[in-house]
């Protein structure tokens, strides 16, 4: 009996330790849109974005593999075998999935250089000047689809450093960007002086374009997506979601010159 008794509580420890192991060492995949610096830097796996999904998820005794996507295959991707999650979604664009909370904002900026002194009223205002957008921003927005066929000046960009530098170069008017990444490639870039005060332009006073875009992650799994959830609040009350933001947005230009509404 002793001896039956002593088996019994070795396979119930061995098994206690397999299920402990099996948790604390679950890894998923997530899926990233490709590199938007400073929200995904994919040569490095890691930018604002998978470090605050790594970490929070870390947080429950889950790892995360970065998979990288063009934002087209966004809506689409969970439907890959393999993938767990995808991460960076705006809207409700995916049926019949587990939505999590609030984890980051876009926050799209029309932004000049302040010594134009621009005065905005309509989007007809824009038909005359040099806009760069983000690639396939006419796609996203009603506003800029419209702008894109009544003006000959209108580009879009893959390329955000270019974009952030040629408004400083004065070779554009007026870049559409989210202010995160403007500020990344503002403090980043060193051929170009980016310390000229520029104007944050009210895009609502003009048009239809929201200045501030929730983003989630997706999962296919709720129990994950509670997880997930969890952690991300660990991360907010604990303050190391502030830290991983401010670890790679330096707003060093941003000191009281650059006008945040420049209709007022």
């Amino acid at each position: 009996m002793l001896t039956y008794n002593r088996a019994t509580i070795i396979l119930f420890l061995l098994l206690s330790y397999i299920l402990t192991f099996s948790v604390s060492s679950q890894t998923i995949t997530v899926a990233f849109p490709q590199n938007i610096p400073p929200w995904v830097m994919q040569s490095q796996d890691r930018g604002i974005s998978i470090d605050i999904v790594s970490q929070a998820m870390k947080t429950q005794g889950i790892n995360i593999v970065p998979y990288y996507i063009p934002f087209a295959r966004m809506t689409s991707i969970l439907e890959q075998e393999g993938i767990n999650a995808v991460a960076m979604v705006e809207g409700n664009k995916i049926a019949a999935r587990y939505y999590s909370d609030t984890t980051s904002y876009f926050y799209t900026s029309l932004i000049s250089l302040a010594k134009h002194n621009f005065h905005l009223t309509e989007l007809s205002n824009l038909y005359n000047k040099r806009i760069m957008a983000f690639q396939d921003a006419s796609k996203v927005f009603v506003d800029l689809a419209e702008l894109a066929k009544n003006s000959t000046h209108y580009q879009e960009i893959a390329n955000q450093e270019n974009q952030v530098a040629l408004l400083f170069k004065g070779r554009v008017d007026f870049i559409l960007i989210d202010k995160s990444i403007f500020h990344y490639w503002r403090n980043k870039i060193s051929k170009v002086d980016t310390s000229k005060k520029v104007i944050f332009h009210d895009v609502s006073l003009i048009g239809s374009i929201p200045i501030k875009s929730p983003t989630h992650v997706v999962f296919k799994s709720k129990r994950t997506r509670d997880a997930f959830n969890k952690g991300l609040q660990s991360l907010i009350q604990n303050g190391q979601y502030q830290r991983i933001i401010d670890g790679y947005i330096k707003r060093a230009f941003n000191n009281g010159n650059d006008s945040q509404n420049g209709n007022s």
